[in-house]
């Protein structure tokens, strides 16, 4: 499976109804590739709002012509990354406070995240078996509550998890 499929399956799973956005503009400028350092980059799409409309502006990607990983333009300050997040941004099927809320956000978890983390990993795991890397170590940063780790663990990954929100890992 090429770079390009892996990325387009991810996108699929990630984002679903985003193939219906306008191609994106040329790069306008930004780092390099954070995964293989390339420099070149072809448009994907353009004129992205976020959807939980917490953070303001339109944002583009752009494709690595070298790995074919999608990068964000433009791309995030370190210290701007904070202020990007809503300060409830994970689903935890725990935080209900009366008994049949906690029972709906585990219905919930196990009808619709779970399979979507489900998926993705897999999708993963099937791409790094062509490769003959997997299972593997595996760190997610931004993992909130690490839901997406449990799914890759059970697939015989050694996995870890950070993020810079402590309520969404404690």
């Amino acid at each position: 499976m090429s770079a390009n499929t892996l990325a387009s399956e991810l996108h699929r799973s990630l984002a679903p109804g985003v193939d219906d956005l306008p191609l994106a503009a040329p790069d306008r400028g930004g780092p390099a590739c954070t995964y293989c350092g390339g420099n070149e980059f072809s448009p994907l799409y353009f004129g992205i709002r976020d959807r939980l409309k917490h953070v303001a502006g339109l944002w583009s990607y752009v494709r690595c012509d070298g790995c074919g990983s999608a990068l964000l333009r433009p791309f995030p300050r370190t210290e701007d990354l904070p202020a990007f997040y809503p300060p409830v941004y994970t689903f935890s099927p725990e935080l209900g406070q009366s008994p049949i809320k906690r029972l709906l956000s585990r219905v919930e978890y196990h009808l619709y995240f779970r399979p979507v983390y489900r998926a993705q990993a897999c999708i993963i795991d099937r791409h790094l078996q062509t490769f003959g890397e997997r299972p593997g170590k595996l760190l997610d940063i931004g993992c909130g509550r690490g839901l997406r780790l449990v799914e890759f663990k059970s697939l015989g990954y050694d996995v870890q998890g950070m993020d810079f929100v402590p309520d969404s890992v404690e």
